[in-house]
């Protein structure tokens, strides 16, 4: 009985061993809030829908630390849209230049709009 729980305990420790050894550089860049990395990572073919054990099991798109590493992830979305299963790598939508470009508007309008109304 007692070889049989060391080798259950040596077997669990194998397996958690290789789990940590899983590619983590996106979920690292993702963490870090670094959103240049991730599109270089993303770029060089590191696969977003990956889980890893040292992330509670979550996809590197949902331990990005901001909203600029959201927004990377997205970018490389819109650009290759057949590269990965999105859906599965949690991305909600890929970010087209039009987009962005739309959104910088609308901030700028609010923006506008504001300092009109704070003039009053």
């Amino acid at each position: 009985a007692a070889e049989a729980a060391a080798e259950a305990a040596a077997a669990a420790a194998a397996l958690e061993a290789a789990a940590h050894a899983l590619p983590r550089g996106l979920h690292d860049a993702a963490a870090a809030g670094d959103a240049a990395k991730v599109g270089e990572l993303l770029a060089g073919g590191e696969d977003p829908t990956l889980r890893h054990i040292a992330f509670g099991f979550k996809v590197p798109y949902d331990v990005s630390a901001d909203g600029a590493t959201r927004d990377a992830f997205r970018r490389f979305c819109g650009a290759s849209p057949g590269a990965w299963n999105w859906e599965r790598a949690h991305v909600p939508s890929g970010l087209t230049e039009a987009e962005e470009e739309a959104r910088r508007e609308r901030h700028r309008r609010r923006a506008r709009d504001q300092r009109r109304a704070a003039g009053r």
